[in-house]
């Protein structure tokens, strides 16, 4: 059981990481699809105002998911996982973000090549919920708890795997036109992946900045392209999202609905200190945390002498009114 959770967390957390692209800077016949930008409205001088290069830095300040909020009612993302040996769908995503009583709220539905589903999960109330499947039928439940302090972070990077912290190293290799956007390419890596290293082309909005596309190739030692993933973006045309995340896990038709305490000390941080959050669970959910990149974190069972001990490797809501206690710490 704890290798299966061990795969399944491992899957949730690191979905982003291991995907490619065929695509070329400039080539036409492999670049992705185009997406639509509903609100965007061309006008006489738009010529004028386009840019005709952008950095790496620039389309990462653009794409802030609270800042393009503010002038789009939904950001939806098309993301297709290529075997590049066999040119096959290995998964599917579609994702969105929509505001929800002034909060970015995010789900996500993933299905395989033939249409079942893997997971799906949703935010609320400063939480993530989701649930994986087996067989098109739930089999495991995951809520993760997000300090208040990084919820914003977290909902960020759900979105947009090219601003985590993971991939500081990320380098510009070029920026060229291309029809009606900018190609930037990068090249990065990821020190949780040693054995492989990440090109990346940015398909941009000339005018707003904005990603139109996102392609990525994963790259092994040897040099070989291993896997594709290309998501389109389309903004203020939301598609219906109807997830069984949330209401599996914390809805109220679920039979054993138990009561579980989170608490979260963080350390050496200066928004360091501890914070307490309360849920009502289904039996059986694994409880998780929320760190960046650069933090990891302890979970902890039990209190001696008011600290934490007994660490164990996943927490399991088996009784109500149970406590789980997490400990969050640099790298």
């Amino acid at each position: 059981m704890k290798k299966k959770v061990a795969l399944i967390l491992a899957a949730l957390l690191c979905s982003a990481t291991v995907a490619a692209t065929m695509a070329g800077c400039g080539n036409e016949s492999t670049a992705p699809a185009s997406t639509s930008e509903t609100s965007a409205v061309a006008s006489e001088t738009a010529s004028e105002t386009a840019a005709t290069t952008v950095t790496l830095e620039e389309v990462r300040a653009a794409n802030d998911v609270a800042a393009v909020l503010k002038d789009h009612t939904a950001i939806t993302m098309e993301t297709t996982n290529m075997n590049s040996d066999t040119g096959d769908v290995t998964a599917k995503f579609t994702s969105q973000y929509t505001v929800e009583d002034g909060k970015a709220v995010y789900k996500e539905i993933s299905k395989d090549s033939k249409d079942n589903m893997i997971y799906s999960t949703e935010t609320s109330d400063g939480a993530s919920y989701t649930a994986f499947y087996e067989n098109n039928k739930i089999s495991q439940k995951l809520l993760t708890v997000v300090p208040e302090a990084e919820y914003d972070a977290y909902i960020n990077t759900l979105k947009n795997p090219f601003v985590s912290s993971a991939k500081d190293d990320e380098k510009e290799v070029s920026c060229v036109p291309q029809d009606d956007v900018l190609i930037l390419e990068t090249t990065c890596s990821d020190p949780n992946l040693d054995d492989y290293t990440f090109n990346r082309y940015y398909y941009v909005d000339p005018q707003t900045k904005l990603v139109k596309a996102f392609v990525e190739e994963t790259v092994d030692k040897d040099k070989k392209v291993i896997s594709t993933q290309t998501v389109n973006y389309t903004y203020d045309s939301p598609v219906s999202m109807e997830t069984e995340a949330k209401a599996s896990i914390s809805g109220d038709e679920v039979k054993d609905l138990y009561k579980v305490s989170a608490i979260i000390t963080t350390v050496g941080e200066t928004s360091g200190g501890q914070e307490m959050q309360e849920f009502k669970v289904a039996k059986g959910t694994y409880i998780s945390v929320y760190t960046t990149d650069d933090q990891k974190s302890t979970t902890y069972t039990t209190l001696k002498d008011n600290e934490p001990s007994d660490p164990v490797e996943f927490f399991e809501v088996t009784k109500d009114d149970s406590t789980v206690y997490f400990t969050i710490e640099a790298k």
